[in-house]
């Protein structure tokens, strides 16, 4: 048994020491370093948002320019004379056949005839060296015949009947050209992608960092202070007799 003498003044019969007070610069809930600025969420969310818009507006714009000029077109029979304005590029005189898919395949080059209304000067009409098929308003055509427009401005367009038969054609810019003529559109989904990536990339970064900050901060046992061991409701050190130290909470990571 230990001599009273040996116990310090108030401590016997006074129940649990009190707990050790918190260190400063740390909170039992929000452990923050002293001078920490806290991390933010709503940027990274704003920036994922704006490259969704970013590549959103980029599709549209693509869409707009390159695959609707393609569609919406109605075929009108031959012989007839188209009065267009064109900008530089490749066009392509569709076909689609009336009658005969033959009828379709033998519309040439001598069979379009491409003026400048302006200057007068011609324009040379050729074979495509690559045939693609598109559908408009239901029917499929196919680009017969093709021609480079350098020097944007008014054209007129005569395509004769092949063979004396009757098809259905339209002028519209050539596939390969109308895909190309966008990229610059594409180049913006491709920024917005990146963007909308880091943004959903830190959002979820900076969220787990927040949620770690409000998990409660770990706490030590009762201690001895001349580190003898001591059971969980011991007040003095079974060893030394010393007071026990209550639990003193640890600063969680930041």
């Amino acid at each position: 048994m230990q001599d009273p003498e040996s116990i310090p003044a108030g401590s016997a019969g006074a129940g649990p020491l009190p707990p050790a007070p918190v260190p400063p610069g740390t909170s039992s809930t929000y452990p923050v370093a002293p001078g920490e600025r806290p991390r933010l969420v709503w940027p990274w969310v704003v920036t994922l948002v704006a490259g969704v818009a970013m590549a959103a507006a980029g599709i549209g714009l693509y869409v707009a320019m390159a695959v609707i000029p393609l569609l919406g077109h109605t075929g009108t029979p031959t012989p007839v004379a188209f009065r267009l304005q064109l900008s530089a590029g490749t066009f392509d005189v569709y076909v689609a056949p009336i009658g005969s898919a033959s009828s379709a395949r033998a519309l040439g080059p001598s069979d379009v005839t491409v003026v400048h209304a302006g200057t007068g000067s011609r324009v040379p009409t050729y074979t495509p060296s690559s045939v693609f098929t598109i559908s408009s308003n239901g029917d499929s055509y196919q680009g017969a015949v093709e021609f480079q427009i350098t020097l944007a401005g008014p054209y007129r367009v005569h395509v004769a009947s092949p063979g004396g038969s009757s098809v259905a054609v339209f002028v519209a810019p050539s596939l390969t050209s109308a895909l190309t003529r966008g990229l610059g559109y594409l180049a913006l989904v491709l920024v917005g992608g990146l963007v909308a990536l880091l943004g959903l990339v830190l959002t979820i970064v900076r969220s787990v960092q927040r949620s770690r900050r409000r998990r409660p901060p770990a706490r030590l046992g009762p201690r001895c202070p001349n580190g003898h061991a001591v059971g969980a409701t011991d007040q003095y050190c079974p060893t030394c007799g010393a007071p026990v130290s209550a639990a003193a909470p640890i600063a969680g990571p930041a």
